[in-house]
């Protein structure tokens, strides 16, 4: 099993929508996947929050150092989608190892956790950010063309 965590989402039906406005929507669906992921990831010492990567073409790897907050995260992927132009593949990934454990409950019962899961996550975070994003996917369409 892999250590990345991807999210990903048939962008190609949102631009396809859009028309000449498809870089703005996936750039803020993306935007809106990640921020939304970060937020809802649970954080101890911020490494998870950190690691939550957004890149173009290929998956990136590297490995940050803590943040809380997740906001230095959020600070790339912006950068990275300032140059998305429309046929770019958009990632977003994490590489920390325990990312699995934290989002399907793989870890035994402990302080932080029950039945498996963290405490802050009990239901798990990807899955669950993946559907809010999709369920809202003609609401942030529609912002990002105003």
């Amino acid at each position: 099993m892999s250590n990345v965590a991807t999210l990903g989402i048939d962008i190609n039906r949102i631009i396809n929508k859009a028309k000449e406005n498809g870089a703005a929507v996936a750039k803020k669906v993306a935007l809106e996947l990640q921020a939304k992921v970060i937020e809802k990831s649970p954080v101890d010492t911020g490494r998870l929050r950190a690691n939550w990567n957004v890149s173009l073409n290929l998956l990136d790897s590297t490995e940050y150092a803590e943040d809380r907050s997740g906001s230095s995260a959020i600070a790339r992927g912006v950068g990275e989608l300032f140059s998305f132009k429309v046929g770019d593949s958009i990632y977003i990934t994490n590489n920390m190892p325990y990312v699995a454990n934290l989002e399907f409950g793989l870890y035994g019962e402990g302080d932080k956790t029950s039945g498996g899961y963290s405490k802050q996550a009990p239901q798990g975070f990807i899955r669950i950010t993946y559907k809010e994003v999709i369920n809202d996917i003609d609401k942030i369409g529609r912002k990002a063309v105003k």
